[in-house]
């Protein structure tokens, strides 16, 4: 028991050096710097909303013009809108079961020759239209243009080494070849 009690005296020892190496300051010290701190940030982040608050309200007061205008924009246009819309929907209705009943009269008078013709200039539009759409989804084009460069790439790298040979061979030479092959 003595042999604890004099290893728990030499480290309390230790602690108490270890703590007067550090030099920590006292609670009071602490506590009064803390209370500086405190009211440093508390100054600075009034100022700091002061100068925001500054800042931004000539914004914000015109933003706050302008949402109104526009709101007062916004609700004479609906009112009108409404009330001709309505108006105009009427009016499109008219026209569009006027415009019916003369086509359908007109188509009517028209001889069977002509009603042939007219289905199958339809009938030939639709086919196209169908085409386009077959020639998009398998990509016909897309394919064809894509070989097509494949095949200019390579005649090209064939032509390059051609002239790469004949270089070899004659600098001359294959300087007038471009204009040899077009004469």
């Amino acid at each position: 028991m003595n042999l604890l009690a004099s290893i728990i005296e030499v480290w309390v020892g230790m602690i108490y050096d270890f703590l007067e190496i550090l030099d920590l300051p006292s609670r009071q010290e602490y506590v009064s710097v803390a209370a500086s701190a405190f009211r440093d940030f508390k100054v600075a982040s009034s100022s700091s909303w002061h100068l925001a608050y500054l800042t931004f309200r000539p914004l914000v007061i015109l933003l706050g013009i302008l949402s109104h205008q526009v709101a007062a924009i916004l609700r004479v246009i609906a009112q009108h809108s409404v009330a001709h819309g309505w108006v105009a929907a009427k009016e499109g209705y008219f026209q569009l079961k006027t415009a019916t009943i003369w086509f359908v009269n007109f188509q009517r008078e028209l001889p069977t020759s002509a009603k042939y013709a007219e289905l199958g200039a339809v009938g030939i539009l639709i086919a196209l239209w169908l085409l386009r759409r077959h020639v998009r989804n398998r990509r016909y084009v897309e394919r064809t243009t894509a070989w097509y460069r494949e095949k200019k790439r390579r005649a090209l790298r064939r032509y390059r080494r051609m002239v790469e040979k004949v270089a070899k061979t004659s600098l001359l030479l294959a300087l007038t070849l471009p204009h040899l092959l077009y004469i």
